[in-house]
């Protein structure tokens, strides 16, 4: 997987060693076989995962998760929890939805701050099909059937090449660690 990520990150022009990289980290294992590949790439990334508290105990563990493993690797991290309680959602987004935009905010704020030029997400093939067939139920219109672009503004998704089943194969070969979400399932 690691030549065919380079090979889709240089024909798709995305990034290179000399940019300064965010990875949206999850702990999930689509974030977490990223955070390797862009190790073992010698990619300048840091990490930011965002906490929302939504899951108790488990959205704890996944953040102390994420700071071992930056720390381990001596990557730098950003961690941000947030009060879903105390944010008012507009009535027609679910909270999925409303925790996407305060995520993607945080994200473009830290890029400012900090200087990365592009903001990493861990999508992957079967979450562009996915998202195709949700915008066509919808009745979206052309560029919505395009299913999740490579590249947004900033951010960049250099998973979009593979899918989930190949992610997972590729974690357990090379025994990388990850923690599942349970709510992913539904």
């Amino acid at each position: 997987m690691k030549d065919q990520f380079t090979n889709y990150i240089q024909k798709n022009k995305l990034f290179n060693n000399s940019h300064n990289l965010l990875l949206a980290y999850s702990a999930g294992a689509d974030s977490s076989v990223l955070f390797n590949l862009l190790l073992k790439c010698k990619f300048n990334f840091s990490v930011a995962h965002c906490n929302y508290k939504l899951r108790g105990k488990q959205s704890d563990n996944d953040e102390i998760f994420i700071v071992e493993i930056a720390k381990k690797n001596k990557v730098k991290y950003h961690i941000k929890k947030f009060d879903i309680s105390k944010i008012n959602f507009e009535q027609s987004q679910s909270v999925q939805m409303e925790c996407r935009k305060i995520r993607y905010k945080w994200f473009s704020q830290l890029s400012e701050k900090y200087g990365y030029d592009f903001i990493l997400t861990a999508h992957h093939l079967n979450d562009s099909i996915e998202t195709f067939f949700i915008n066509l139920l919808r009745g979206t219109g052309i560029e919505g059937l395009a299913g999740i672009p490579i590249k947004r503004d900033k951010f960049i998704r250099p998973l979009l090449f593979t899918t989930k089943n190949k992610i997972l194969e590729y974690a357990r070969i090379n025994k990388i660690n990850f923690r599942e979400d349970e709510s992913n399932a539904s």
